[in-house]
């Protein structure tokens, strides 16, 4: 029984990289983003040097063998705190989507199938906090529980749960008129369990799809916060951080902002790539069979 299932689950994981293989770019996005998750994940085996640590005679160094991205105002190593940065941006981007997908994926399938009065005060709870522009509301909840990486991941994953929320409702309203879920009602299953057997793994896709394409916004978000000064605090590293000190050096030392601000827009550009073709793939609608 297990075997079926583990052979049932490989079969769909090759046909899936299959069909998203065949997007073509989107597919060399997927790897563009899985290599720069890689660089985080190993920047304590890859880089030598400590990315906080000063070096007062070693301040302002052009690219070289020894230090290949350069050194910034306080003499530390570019390219290790460009490294480590991923790991920060990729962290905080993590927290805010799973806080978001927590809050919003079961406000989303109680709102969408009780409807009524329950649909009502969920959806008008959600479009208060749609009046906000994300950063807006971003930046209104750190003002309230103050700076930080930990803190900016909350106020983001807050500022993203109404849209997760309106999105799972309007898919739930499309599958609970289904045959099968009349059929498990009339077998008498609860609403709880044909909320967790029935609805939502059948309404769970443009959510997946969605959450994909989030990442690459949530590790923005993080850089202009953390850019603006209410992101990640010094001496961590950050891409944004690491951006808004380089500006003012951009004539004398530029390679201290261009690295963290390259390493940036390849990783979103990647994610954005493989959250376009995952929707292609996940959606029957336009999915292409060849």
């Amino acid at each position: 029984m297990n075997s079926g299932k583990r052979q049932t689950g490989s079969r769909g994981l090759r046909l899936f990289f299959h069909r998203l293989r065949r997007q073509g770019v989107p597919y060399f996005g997927f790897w563009m983003a899985v290599i720069m998750i890689l660089i985080g994940l190993a920047a304590p085996i890859i880089t030598p040097y400590d990315p906080t640590q000063m070096v007062s005679n070693n301040t302002f160094q052009p690219p070289s063998f020894q230090h290949p991205f350069g050194t910034d105002d306080l003499g530390r190593d570019v390219l290790t705190r460009t490294i480590y940065g991923a790991r920060i941006s990729l962290s905080v981007a993590t927290i805010a989507l799973s806080i978001a997908l927590i809050l919003g994926v079961p406000l989303g399938l109680i709102s969408g199938y009780f409807g009524r009065y329950v649909d009502a005060a969920i959806m008008r709870f959600a479009d208060i906090l749609l009046a906000f522009p994300d950063v807006l509301l971003a930046l209104l909840i750190i003002v309230i529980i103050g700076r930080g990486a930990t803190n900016v991941a909350i106020a983001i994953g807050i500022a993203w749960t109404p849209h997760y929320a309106r999105l799972m409702r309007g898919s739930v309203l499309t599958v609970k008129e289904q045959e099968y879920v009349e059929a498990a009602r009339a077998i008498g299953q609860t609403s709880p369990s044909i909320l967790r057997r029935v609805i939502l793994p059948n309404s769970i896709a443009p959510v997946v799809v969605m959450a994909t394409m989030t990442i690459s916004h949530g590790i923005l978000a993080e850089a202009a916060l953390s850019f603006l000064g209410l992101g990640t605090m010094p001496p961590d590293p950050s891409w944004g951080l690491m951006m808004n000190t380089g500006r003012l050096f951009l004539r004398s030392a530029p390679w201290i902002a261009i690295f963290p601000g390259i390493f940036c827009a390849i990783t979103v550009l990647g994610l954005a790539l493989f959250g376009d073709g995952l929707n292609d793939v996940m959606n029957p609608k336009l999915r292409r069979e060849g």
